[in-house]
């Protein structure tokens, strides 16, 4: 599903103190794995896994997805991957406060080429999944921290992408919020999406269900 090599990310590389956020980075990922990317803030997990969705290019490397080369992707070819193959979920939610949930959750169909039954259906089937659907006609800014995530893990969900990728995903959650966060990863997961995942929180560390932990130091991959 993924494979990547001699991937390096340079932040201001001709200044006198250049950011060298990834370092020769070499990771594959089958089809169907969730992999726990691992390690403190700084480590290069964010980064890593925005350039695996086409947000950032990378200064050198391969990263090919699916058999397509994307880390030079134009912005607009960018863009349909990512509708096409990624559900991001960010770790400050990244939602529209001012509208609703399943406004919040109908926004990445924009630019599909459905019908409106085939639309109701996705954002009712993301919302039903997310445990969210209770909650459709709710602005955002009425709902607590872990309704924020369910919301956007059905807007995640919506275009029915093979892989799920999550940023800091319990960062900004309680523990209880994030038992029922890993509940629903777990229901995902069965359903055979590649999932990806960035934290320092000890949680991951023994999920309950097949999993695989891959710990970065300074921009290097140092165990997987």
């Amino acid at each position: 599903m993924i494979e990547i090599e001699g991937l390096n990310k340079v932040y201001n590389p001709k200044s006198s103190e250049p950011l060298h956020a990834l370092r020769d980075v070499g990771l594959t990922v089958a089809g169907g794995e969730c992999v726990i990317l691992s390690g403190v803030s700084g480590s290069g997990k964010s980064t890593l896994l925005s350039i695996i969705a086409a947000l950032e290019k990378p200064t050198s490397g391969k990263v090919i997805v699916g058999g397509e080369a994307i880390a030079k992707l134009p912005d607009l070819h960018a863009s349909h991957y990512r509708s096409k193959s990624i559900g991001f979920v960010f770790q400050h939610f990244g939602l529209l406060e001012s509208l609703s949930v399943e406004e919040n959750v109908t926004a990445p169909l924009a630019n599909r080429r459905l019908g409106r039954a085939d639309i109701a259906a996705r954002v009712q089937r993301a919302m039903e999944h997310a445990s969210i659907l209770h909650k459709a006609k709710s602005p955002v800014r009425e709902l607590s921290g872990g309704e924020k995530q369910r919301c956007a893990i059905a807007r995640a969900l919506v275009n029915e992408p093979g892989i799920i990728i999550c940023d800091e995903p319990t960062a900004n959650l309680d523990t209880a919020n994030s038992r029922k966060f890993i509940e629903l990863l777990s229901s995902i997961h069965a359903e055979g999406k590649t999932i990806l995942i960035a934290t320092h929180d000890p949680i991951f560390d023994t999920l309950p269900f097949p999993h695989r932990i891959v710990r970065m130091e300074h921009g290097r991959i140092v165990e997987k």
